[in-house]
């Protein structure tokens, strides 16, 4: 028996290395006459791959005041613009992320960067809050502050978004699914929603009138 066990883990992974693993259902289903737990196929995969991700130590970004957690996997992206000018570097960026979060805790008075994660015009994806933190401004979007806000960095009122930022939010989405902090059926709201009158508040996601599919 221990030895049967041992052999549908290897072949798990065998498959895994085989790249063939994504046809199957990310829980592993051990043998029949196995003890052992089921085993989770998404310790073996790499999500996120090709994806740039700048971590909050690697643009200097300050120690937040507080960090409400928000477990789970979210329903709802808010997709913003900073509207700020545009960076096309990485020293531009990072120096914009400083700024931002500057302007955001010490005029605004939020415990941190407003956003999750933000989209430069470098190609990369900065750490706001993460995954799992709630930003400072998610009471005033909607009753449910599991939401994650994502910005590009920019000024998109008059001109529109680049390809390539549209593509680095598409990879960020998957991303997102993959690492189960985003939900499959994800509601995507556009700015303009997410702080339209909120007539019907509480309803369920009463206050994004247009679902913005055009990132899919």
């Amino acid at each position: 028996m221990a030895f049967q066990s041992r052999l549908s883990v290897t072949v798990l992974l065998c498959l895994c290395v085989a790249n063939t693993c994504t046809t199957f259902t990310l829980v592993g289903v051990p043998h029949p006459r196995s003890r052992l737990p089921k085993l989770s196929l998404l310790k073996f995969l790499k999500p996120c791959v090709g994806l740039s991700v700048v971590s909050r130590d690697e643009w200097n970004a300050r120690s937040p005041w507080d960090s409400p957690v928000m477990k789970g996997p979210k329903h709802v992206v808010v997709v913003r613009h900073t509207a700020t000018s545009p960076c096309n570097t990485s020293q531009s960026c990072e120096e914009l992320m400083q700024n931002i979060q500057n302007y955001h805790m010490d005029s605004k008075g939020w415990n941190d960067i407003g956003y999750n994660f933000v989209i430069g015009g470098d190609g990369r994806v900065y750490e706001g809050r993460g995954w799992e933190t709630v930003v400072p401004h998610t009471s005033e979007i909607s009753y449910d502050p599991r939401i994650v806000v994502i910005a590009l960095i920019g000024n998109y009122t008059d001109s529109p978004r680049s390809l390539g930022m549209v593509n680095v939010l598409k990879q960020l989405f998957t991303c997102g699914v993959e690492k189960a902090q985003l939900t499959e059926n994800l509601v995507i709201c556009g700015q303009r929603d997410a702080y339209s009158e909120l007539v019907d508040w509480p309803n369920d996601l009463g206050w994004c009138s247009v679902v913005d599919r055009s990132f899919f």
